[in-house]
């Protein structure tokens, strides 16, 4: 039986220096800018600082 590769992605963005509101709000910008280009939403910040 021959078995295939396997690969692994692993992607890091640290975290947050606080979970102050707006320090949330500035990490996940920096984030967003780059994939979306768009603001952060307030449910967006709001999940990423109860996770």
């Amino acid at each position: 039986m021959k078995s295939g590769s396997v690969g692994v992605l692993i992607m890091a963005y640290g975290s947050a220096p606080s979970l102050d509101d707006q320090a949330i709000s500035d990490y996940l910008r920096h984030i967003l800018q780059y994939y979306r280009k768009t603001e952060p939403t307030e449910e967006e910040c709001r999940n990423l600082k109860e996770r």
